[in-house]
């Protein structure tokens, strides 16, 4: 799907048109590259939850109830990218989007330390880092959304 609205967007840029509507075009193409990615990172969590119980890697209840406050920000980030997609995000807005880019990061560093701290201890290593190839996943999706959110603020309409 990436490819045809790639080469539909391609197609109107050679179209006469403003610098506000080129730059839109341009725009729009990262806004589709970043949902390919997104995609691609959701794609990836998966099959990481698949490897984790094909090698019957079995992580804590605490570091699960873990994760659903961190997966609730990124859909958080998710839903207001989806709110806004067909609108220029003021100064305000942009803002919303970096402080919930920034919680989702400050939440990824602390579950990571939590990680790290059980390796240093003895902790199976496999469970551990497959933990933090997770957490890194989850991280990875809300950047997706905020780059989004930075293109939506950047919009010409």
């Amino acid at each position: 799907m990436r490819e045809e609205i790639t080469k539909y967007l391609l197609c109107c840029y050679d179209l006469p048109l403003g610098i506000s509507e080129k730059n839109n075009i341009h725009l729009l193409l990262g806004i589709v590259s970043d949902i390919e990615r997104m995609s691609d990172d959701c794609y990836t969590f998966m099959m990481l939850l698949k490897k984790s119980i094909e090698k019957e890697i079995i992580f804590e209840n605490e570091d699960i109830d873990k994760l659903f406050p961190y997966h609730e920000l990124t859909e958080h980030s998710l839903s207001f990218f989806v709110e806004n997609i067909n609108k220029h995000l003021s100064l305000s807005q942009l803002q919303e989007a970096n402080d919930i880019e920034n919680q989702i990061d400050e939440y990824k560093r602390n579950l990571k330390k939590v990680a790290e701290h059980r390796l240093e201890k003895g902790a199976n290593v496999k469970t551990e880092l497959l933990y933090i190839d997770l957490v890194r996943n989850i991280e990875k999706i809300g950047d997706c959304a905020f780059s989004i959110s930075k293109k939506l603020a950047q919009k010409i309409v």
